[in-house]
């Protein structure tokens, strides 16, 4: 199976979770975006960050 990827604007909430951040992006017109592992407890999260999340099979550096 390949890893997974989760791609959020929250890096606070993602953090606070036990995510670990692999890359961050800096958007010019919006918020910036990082990458994190699949590493952390869902069950930690906020809602509004649950909703905001996306997943990845690709990693793109």
């Amino acid at each position: 199976m390949k890893d997974l990827f989760l791609i959020s604007r929250y890096p606070k909430d993602m953090e606070k979770a036990g995510y670990f951040r692999i890359k961050k992006y800096r958007m010019t017109e919006s918020d910036d975006i990082y990458i994190y592992s699949n590493t952390g407890s869902w069950n930690k999260l906020k809602d509004k960050t649950k909703k905001d999340i996306m997943y990845t099979h690709k990693l793109f550096l």
